[in-house]
């Protein structure tokens, strides 16, 4: 099976990666982005529905652009 396989992965704790080998090559191949609380107090309250709203083509393009 031959082709690019783009993957989100959202989970609510960090996820466990077993690498059975070459680890190198999955640290090239994996991005792992972690979302966490604000340091600051302003709060951007509904920026998911801002996102969805003026935003979503964008991100979907940028997703499948890889």
């Amino acid at each position: 099976m031959k082709g690019d396989f783009h993957l989100i992965l959202a989970c609510n704790a960090q996820p466990v990666i077993k690498l059975d080998q070459d680890v190198d090559a999955w640290s090239r191949r994996l991005v792992v982005v972690n979302f966490k609380k604000p340091d600051h107090e302003r709060h951007l309250r509904r920026m998911a529905d801002v996102l969805v709203n003026q935003e979503l083509s964008g991100v979907l393009n940028w997703l499948q652009d890889g």
